[in-house]
């Protein structure tokens, strides 16, 4: 007996509405992936400080730049979201905001991506 029917066995993304909550959630995994190429430039630029000479003054002009100051507030800014969605999860852990409704957690979301914007800001302009 076949019981194969012509219907999706999972949401597809023709009919799945998106939330700010799965968004976030996305975006926390995929920080969490740039967080690691972040911190092996970072780890680059420290090593070519202890080799001195032209790599280090190369990682120096690199980092100067333009594209290399849109990568240094990028990485901060990887670093806010990631580091506050952590927070987030730290509280879930000890068993606070669950009992938030929908659009409570969209405003949570939003609340987060807007701090970690205006921390990496600040810690850009900190460092200048």
């Amino acid at each position: 007996m076949n019981n194969h029917q012509e219907r999706p066995l999972s949401p597809h993304l023709q009919i799945y509405k998106w939330q700010w909550s799965s968004v976030s959630s996305i975006m926390n995994r995929l920080t969490g992936i740039l967080f690691f190429f972040g911190i092996v430039f970072f780890s680059f630029w420290i090593f070519s400080a202890y080799i001195g000479g032209t790599t280090f003054a190369w990682t120096a002009w690199l980092l100067s730049s333009p594209f290399g100051l849109f990568a240094q507030f990028a990485f901060l800014w990887i670093l806010s979201y990631h580091s506050l969605q952590g927070l987030q999860h730290l509280l879930w852990d000890a068993g606070f905001l669950f009992n938030l409704s929908l659009p409570q957690h969209s405003i949570r979301s939003l609340i987060i991506a807007a701090a970690s914007i205006l921390l990496a800001l600040f810690l850009f302009f900190l460092t200048r």
